[in-house]
């Protein structure tokens, strides 16, 4: 083509027994349609041009090479793809007023800008819509004043931007995922997110569907993610995860109100809760428990309490001798069972822990693992010989055996 393209109507660019091909190279001049479809056959080869669709997007069948364009969807349709591969998409916008759905993996490589609704066709796990933000300086997402994400499905920053720290836009996500530490060439990078304002995920009720997690993208890269809250509230309707399996990541509360239905320190994930307020409710995976770690080996899961308050309603639970727990000056409630039979506690600074349930156990891996201050205002059954540096506070009822004793 070596002029714009403005239709009315739809736009098929196909040739079931040959090659069709549209290339904007001269001028990168615009594209102006209602749906576009590009079939069997069909080539769009998009360089630097604007193409905007007014409906469906479907190149199931054909090829689109995607250059530094721009897709804006300036009315409601389905961004429909080829199949089980990857959608590659440069830079896209949504206008607003319209709901653009898409019904596969799909990665934007630039930025994304949303002013109106990025919509899952499906809640399950491969309904997964990533931002790389290459070209981005520090904000891969843009959101409008109605801008919606909060059915966007498993929402991805993977960041391979060029700026040393990338922010994360303050909205209602479905699910999401912050992952960095590589660039577009696969080599290592230190990435650090900040919080733009209040970050929440929808409650849903299962655990993987509305979680957010905090992970480097590839862990034989060897790079770094870091990400701040910057004090802003975070409301998880899902389980809060710090690394993954295999994976680092390192969350920094700050002096945020966190709340979230389980915490997940996992791989060598790293929570450091500052002055925050966390709320951890039980697990829909591993109900009763609230808060946990599982390193994986080679790893080690910290979970740094710092000057927080925190309060678990359900159990405590380390799974791997690496995970690591230090709670410094922090005030943590549990009403569950603490159980700490695989992992390190240290009760530096001035911490406090609360045992406030009916019917809990205290389960520590030897007396090397105790308590600065330890509460009970529940009922509380010892197992093993716990060691209280400070001071025992015993308003509830607490029972001892023969392996256990203070």
């Amino acid at each position: 083509a070596t002029r714009g393209l403005r239709l009315g109507g739809t736009l098929t660019i196909s040739d079931g027994s040959s090659t069709t091909a549209l290339n904007t190279s001269v001028g990168n001049l615009a594209i102006t349609a209602g749906p576009v479809t590009i079939g069997a056959g069909g080539i769009l080869t998009a360089n630097a041009s604007t193409i905007t669709i007014s409906g469906n997007f479907n190149f199931s069948a054909g090829t689109f090479t995607y250059g530094t364009s721009t897709v804006v969807f300036a009315a409601s349709g389905t961004l429909t793809t080829p199949g089980t591969t990857v959608t590659h998409l440069g830079y896209m916008t949504i206008n607003a007023g319209v709901v653009t759905t898409f019904d596969a993996v799909t990665w934007v490589h630039y930025i994304l800008t949303v002013n109106g609704t990025l919509s899952s066709s499906g809640g399950d796990s491969q309904r997964y819509f990533v931002v790389l933000g290459s070209l981005a300086t520090t904000d891969p997402v843009v959101l409008g004043g109605a801008g919606n994400l909060s059915g966007s499905g498993f929402f991805v920053y993977a960041y391979r931007g060029s700026a040393a720290s990338f922010n994360v836009v303050a909205t209602t996500y479905q699910h999401l995922n912050i992952e960095g530490g590589r660039t577009d060439g696969a080599t290592s990078k230190d990435d650090v997110a900040n919080f733009a304002g209040n970050v929440s995920t929808t409650a849903c009720g299962v655990y993987n569907q509305c979680a957010f997690l905090v992970r480097i993208e590839d862990s034989g890269v060897g790079g770094s993610l870091t990400v701040n809250t910057n004090n802003y509230t975070l409301t998880v309707g899902g389980t809060l995860w710090i690394g993954d399996i295999g994976a680092t990541g390192i969350l920094n509360l700050g002096a945020s109100t966190v709340s979230a239905n389980g915490l997940a320190s996992v791989g060598s994930g790293t929570l450091n809760m500052g002055t925050a307020t966390l709320t951890v409710n039980a697990s829909s995976i591993l109900t009763p428990v609230a808060l946990y770690q599982s390193s994986d080996t080679g790893g080690t899961s910290t979970l740094n309490c710092q000057n927080a308050s925190v309060t678990v309603n359900g159990d405590f639970r380390q799974y791997n001798s690496l995970d690591v727990i230090t709670l410094g000056s922090c005030a943590m409630t549990v009403t569950g069972n603490w159980n700490s039979l695989l992992g390190t506690v240290t009760p530096t600074g001035a911490s406090t822990v609360t045992m406030s349930g009916t019917t809990t156990t205290i389960n520590m891996l030897s007396t090397s693992n105790d308590f600065a201050n330890l509460t009970i205002t529940g009922t509380v059954t010892m197992s093993v010989a716990v060691d209280v540096a400070s001071a025992l506070s015993l308003t509830g009822t607490l029972n001892t055996n023969a392996t256990s004793s203070f």
